[in-house]
């Protein structure tokens, strides 16, 4: 099958080859069928034909939503570099591919603007550079602002998502009214469900805050929403630093469903944020949660006063750093 992939890709009649390299482009989309010849279609990258190289480049960008084997990491640099491909046309087609590329993604969105900024379009003719400054700059607008919001991620067992308006209902019912659930948090639970809406207008607020990405924690089996997640960027205390906070239903809790969550999270960070150390404090009797972060990677520096029911309680809280790669 691979034998035939590659030969109607390369085929000399580009009418059929292109017929054929949109049927799988179009394909790759729904379904994951064409996945298992990731390989075969990188080594179409480096192909003297520059429509085949274009061909290679939108198929493979249209396959990274199916690239749980991350193959997509080996071949990156090599993608990259057609961004400056040596036909102005396929230099184009790589940089419109890279916003497909960092959607599905994200991890590489950092090394996609990286590699837009530094490019050098001196080569290129008068009248190709403005076109590909202009796609440049369609791409950097796409992955920048996906960034400014709060991307749905999947892992094993759930889903997390953006907030919604629809959710106020959910959230109370879960969690927000649950004074075990609120024990040692910085939030106070509330027999009102008029606050859990006034939490939802605030958080519906912060969507395209750029240090502000909250997430809605969703058992995949069920659909029922379980929790929240929250990463963001802490300018209140004396040394500014990301954070993290996170929230779960009681009837949910001793499932390693935050753990899962925030492995997931933390990857996001520091993949896509470019977090390289995360700074949070918790209730020192809040076993749960030091068991929690511990797990993630955090380490305990010191013992600090901790707020927590609303401020209507204050007891020993730990100071834990994670740091990236330590």
């Amino acid at each position: 099958m691979k034998e035939i992939i590659i030969k109607n890709l390369t085929a000399k009649d580009d009418k059929f080859a292109c017929a054929f390299a949109d049927k799988v482009i179009l394909e790759s989309k729904e379904t994951d069928e064409w996945y298992e010849y990731f390989d075969d279609f990188a080594s179409l990258l480096d192909h003297p034909k520059s429509l085949v190289r274009n061909r290679a480049l939108y198929i493979l960008a249209a396959n990274a939503q199916w690239d749980e084997d991350n193959h997509f990491d080996a071949i990156l640099d090599e993608y990259l570099a057609h961004v400056t491909d040596e036909k102005p046309i396929t230099a184009r087609q790589c940089v419109k591919a890279l916003a497909q590329v960092g959607l599905a993604k994200p991890q590489y969105i950092p090394m996609i603007l990286s590699a837009l900024h530094d490019a050098d379009l001196s080569k290129y003719k008068d009248s190709m550079r403005p076109l590909i400054e202009k796609d440049m700059a369609e791409t950097e607008k796409v992955l920048t602002d996906f960034l400014r919001r709060t991307p749905r991620i999947e892992t094993c067992r759930l889903l997390l998502r953006e907030i919604q308006e629809t959710d106020g209902k959910d959230i109370f019912d879960c969690w927000m009214q649950d004074e075990d659930v609120s024990r040692y948090m910085c939030w106070k639970a509330s027999c009102d469900i008029a606050e859990t809406r006034s939490f939802v207008r605030y958080e519906l607020s912060q969507i395209k805050n750029e240090k502000w990405y909250r997430w809605i924690i969703v058992l995949k089996e069920t659909g029922k929403i379980i929790g929240t997640c929250l990463v963001f960027y802490n300018e209140e205390d004396d040394e500014s630093h990301w954070d993290i906070s996170y929230n779960l239903g009681k009837k949910y809790w001793g499932n390693g469903y935050i753990t899962e969550a925030m492995k997931a999270v933390m990857r996001f960070a520091e993949t896509a944020l470019g977090m390289e150390e995360c700074v949070t404090v918790y209730a020192k009797v809040n076993t749960s949660s030091a068991n929690v972060l511990h797990k993630l990677g955090f380490i305990d520096e010191a013992e600090i006063p901790y707020e927590c029911s609303g401020g209507d309680m204050i007891t020993e809280g730990i100071l834990c750093r994670y740091e990236k790669n330590i």
